[in-house]
């Protein structure tokens, strides 16, 4: 929007400046960082006048009971200052910038309804899961149509690429396939918080490195020898999207200083919805899978952990595989403590992606 202003009120170094995508998401990070930074402790006070608090799961680790009336639905902040942020400094005439804005709003909204409940009830339970998975289809559904009907994006959206293999599937699986993305991702980032510190952390590290190969797949859409040399689909709207990335770091590293061991505040599904729905969004966008399921991978152990607990209880009769799931839990009641293994997982993330480029470096 302040790159629009700039043109009519004629400010030419404002113009001048704001014209370079780098800058835009240099400022973006900054300002989304300082803006939650300054307003946080004000939210803070409010949600606890407003006696927003968690209920902790009786069937959890004891370890938790704690934690239990520790302020909830930090995600609130953090929506309000990424939309205000991505509404001044993105290109308000790009369209990719209000479906962006829609799963932000969309996920965001669940995630309160869901939350207010559980403080409604003064339980753990919220949303049920029937509903929950109805309005993530619905809102889903929503995204991905108005996104493959997109002139821009029509064009690749069918298109999947395996290391240097690319083929197309028919146009019904692909958005089938996008809605299924945006739906596991939203619930596997929303089992993940369950740590202090667990999923905003790994969070930040994997919106890093899309925000990096959004920036490079934007930048091969305007010269082919960045696309050759990468061997990164370009995508029209990559240098937006990595502008919506830098304000979610920003906001993430805000939140994050505030939820680490032992947390002040708890992100709530307000916010783990929406996180995981944005990384499933963008995943869909970026059209690399075998890179973004890498990136992803402690989010999708975590998903594939609850389901191996539940199937394998049904079917063997009450046994199960882990101690607890998800699997950060199996751990914490092994007896390792909550901040070594929030700390490893991070670790473990940061390490993934160099050792994606080295395996395509040699294999690819």
């Amino acid at each position: 929007m302040l790159l629009e202003l700039a043109y009519y009120f004629q400010l030419e170094k404002i113009v001048y400046y704001l014209s370079y995508p780098f800058t835009r998401i240099l400022v973006s990070f900054f300002f989304s960082l300082f803006l939650c930074a300054f307003f946080f402790p004000h939210y803070d006070r409010l949600i606890k006048k407003l006696q927003l608090r968690q209920f902790v799961r009786e069937e959890g680790p004891k370890a938790h009971y704690v934690k239990n009336g520790t302020p909830t639905m930090g995600g609130g902040l953090l929506i309000l200052v990424v939309v205000t942020s991505c509404c001044l400094w993105s290109d308000l005439r790009n369209s990719m910038l209000w479906r962006f804005l829609f799963v932000v709003i969309s996920y965001g909204a669940l995630g309160v309804y869901d939350d207010f409940k559980k403080v409604l009830y003064k339980n753990s339970d919220g949303l049920s899961v029937k509903w929950k998975f109805f309005w993530q289809i619905l809102l889903s559904i929503l995204i991905v149509r108005n996104l493959f009907y997109d002139n821009n994006f029509i064009s690749v959206c069918s298109n999947y690429k395996i290391g240097t293999i690319n083929f197309e599937m028919s146009f019904s699986f692909s958005a089938l396939f996008a809605v299924f993305i945006i739906i596991v991702m939203s619930n596997a980032f929303n089992l993940s918080d369950g740590l202090d510190g667990l999923a905003i952390g790994n969070g930040i590290i994997v919106f890093s490195i899309i925000g990096l190969v959004a920036y490079i797949a934007g930048l091969a859409s305007l010269d082919s020898i960045i696309s050759e040399t990468f061997n990164i689909t370009p995508i029209f709207y990559g240098l937006e999207i990595a502008t919506y990335c830098a304000s979610l770091i920003g906001v993430g590293i805000v939140f994050l200083w505030h939820n680490t061991y032992p947390a002040d505040i708890f992100l709530g599904d307000t916010g783990s919805l929406m996180f995981g729905a944005l990384l499933g969004f963008f995943l869909i966008i970026l059209k690399n899978e075998i890179l973004f399921i890498a990136m992803n991978f402690f989010f999708l152990v975590e998903l594939c952990s609850v389901l191996i607990q539940v199937l394998t209880f049904k079917i063997c009769n009450g046994k199960r595989v882990f101690k607890m799931a998800p699997i950060h839990h199996h751990f914490e009641i092994q007896g390792m403590p909550e901040p070594k293994i929030v700390v490893r997982t991070w670790i473990l993330t940061l390490l993934i992606f160099p050792l994606y480029l080295f395996i395509y470096s040699i294999f690819f």
